[in-house]
């Protein structure tokens, strides 16, 4: 007990020593700034001072950070306005003031883009500025800002080749994407920002990703879970629905049943009596009969008894034998069916896959080309139209475009309503996929153009079709244990989906990633750059015509695939 006590004494003396150590410092350091002259120099020394004791004595941060603001603006110096309030920013952002923070850093980047033409290194500082604005607005919940202003930060960054702040950018557009719930964003995120800090070897930033890596893989994994949950309930209460139908039919059938089987007993009963009578004068003449050839049977049943019972059991072996082919032939059957329904729900390679070793391991394609379309008044025009009718319009328009995909090498992955979705260079290796998936895009609006006109001549309403396709990285994987459904997830696949909504009806709208893989190749008008949701200022074409050949081999991009660890999925 009392060596406890001394113990704990003993470090609150230590304690006592370096805070007065701290406290000395803190007083040195202001003597030092007081005697030192007013010049550019003294702001460089005011900032270091307060970064030096930001941790131990936030208030005298603050204090420094804005004594380098006053003889910046007093001394006009435009680099130590900048730093002063990039500084106070931090000061503030370690005191959990995220309002003010932002405030000061925002400041810091309007001045730094103004100056970045005269001074270029600007740039990897606005990046970082960027993400930090992205970090205060993450901590205040605004989620969305703190995305925007994170990719403006990873973009500024990518163009000065900043390694640790690419690192560092990815990582909390991972993290943020977490808070959001777009568990695939976040996975990508990981996936770009992983490489790099191995690449700098930062051992303590790997650590850091690689278990955001780990909790975005397991809620990825959760969340399609539940939606193949959600998707097979919503399937089982239309089954339910079916079958509801189908018994109140089967109940009207089966009072029609007893009606006529009524009339049929009373006819049956007339019936009956005469047989029975037949019958008994049949077991009459039967009896007398049997007891004639009952000592012709007793003697042939002793001389055949030994070779009637080898013949039952030959013949016993042999139907034996012929119903276990038969069985064993309609396992085959079965299985062969099986096989070809599954070939025609999934992708060749990966229902191959499937039945070989009983799973799929999820895949990253790093080159995919996603085409979107959606039809513009869908639903008003729908409304007025019979069940019947509206699927055999959709079965018309969505059979034209899987003769026209296939004919370009697109794979169809599915159709929501009336939304069509397909990608290249996913199921089987082509060079020429965006190319290939703008001139399918062009192809359908052919299709709408004709098909339009033929309506407009009957007098009847028509849907218009938007076309959006972009460029980039995607998962591929197969959900589910009972009904399987191949799919893609990843940025990718929402900003094709941007580019589809961001176009316009007759068009095919196509991201600045896709028309840099084109552009030797077709017509395109100017570029526009629209704000879409959760990617903030994105640039885009319409495209007006392509050549009809294909791309040279070189230099395209390898397309590589990287198989997850199967504890992931």
């Amino acid at each position: 007990m009392n060596v406890r006590f001394y113990s704990i004494l003993f470090l609150l003396f230590v304690t006592g020593l370096l805070r007065l150590e701290a406290r000395a410092n803190l007083d040195e350091i202001r003597k030092s700034l007081a005697s030192a002259p007013e010049n550019e120099a003294k702001i460089s020394l005011l900032i270091d001072a307060s970064r030096d004791v930001n941790q131990d004595y936030p208030a005298a941060a603050l204090e420094f950070s804005e004594q380098a603001l006053a003889l910046a603006q007093k001394l006009r110096s435009k680099d130590g306005v900048v730093l002063a309030y990039s500084n106070i920013g931090l000061v503030y952002m370690n005191q959990d003031k995220y309002a003010l923070a932002r405030e000061n850093l925002e400041k810091a980047i309007d001045l730094k883009t103004k100056l970045v033409k005269e001074k270029p290194s600007w740039k990897a500082s606005i990046a970082k500025d960027y993400r930090l604005v992205g970090i205060c607005y993450e901590k205040q919940n605004q989620l969305e800002k703190a995305l925007d202003n994170l990719q403006r930060g990873v973009s500024l960054a990518l163009e000065t080749k900043e390694l640790e702040e690419i690192a560092l950018g990815y990582n909390s557009i991972g993290e943020v994407n977490i808070a959001m719930e777009n568990y695939q964003g976040a996975l990508m995120a990981f996936n770009r920002s992983l490489p790099i800090a191995r690449q700098i070897n930062n051992r303590k930033m790997v650590n850091t990703i690689e278990k955001n890596q780990a909790t975005s893989y397991t809620l990825l994994r959760n969340y399609m879970e539940k939606q193949a949950v959600k998707l097979e309930l919503e399937e089982y209460e239309v089954e339910i629905e079916t079958i509801k139908d189908s018994l109140e039919k089967e109940q009207e059938a089966t009072q029609l049943v007893v009606s006529e089987k009524q009339l049929l007993e009373m006819t049956n009963a007339q019936k009956e009596a005469e047989l029975k009578a037949a019958e008994a004068d049949i077991a009459a003449r039967d009896a007398a009969l049997e007891a004639k050839k009952a000592d012709e049977r007793n003697y042939l049943i002793a001389a055949a008894g030994g070779v009637v019972v080898f013949l039952m059991i030959i013949i016993g072996l042999i139907s034996r034998s012929r119903a276990k082919s038969r069985h064993a032939r309609e396992i085959k059957t079965e299985k062969e069916k099986a096989d070809n329904l599954l070939l025609n729900i999934l992708p060749e390679n990966v229902a191959k896959e499937l039945l070989t070793t009983g799973k799929v391991v999820p895949v990253n394609h790093d080159q995919v080309t996603i085409l979107f379309t959606d039809f513009k008044n869908f639903t008003a025009i729908a409304s007025k139209m019979t069940p019947e009718e509206l699927v055999k319009e959709l079965e018309t328009a969505f059979t034209a475009f899987d003769e026209i995909i296939e004919k370009h090498k697109l794979y169809k992955i599915k159709t929501i309503g009336d939304a069509y979705m397909a990608a290249g260079n996913l199921t089987t290796s082509d060079p020429d996929h965006a190319l290939n998936a703008v001139k399918a895009g062009l192809e359908m609006q052919e299709f709408m153009d004709r098909w339009i006109g033929r309506k407009k001549r009957r007098g009847e309403e028509v849907w218009e079709l938007r076309v959006g396709i972009h460029t980039g990285q995607v998962v591929a994987g197969v959900i589910g244990q009972q009904r399987f459904a191949f799919d893609i997830w990843g940025d990718a696949v929402n900003t094709a989906s941007r580019m589809e909504t961001s176009g316009e009806a007759g068009k095919v709208n196509i991201s600045a990633e896709t028309y840099a893989r084109v552009k030797p190749y077709g017509e395109f008008e100017d570029k526009r750059t629209e704000i879409v949701k959760n990617k903030g200022a994105v640039d885009m074409y319409f495209v007006k015509d392509v050549i009809s050949r294909a791309q040279p081999a070189a230099p395209q991009p390898e397309v590589v695939t990287t198989r997850q660890k199967k504890r992931w999925f």
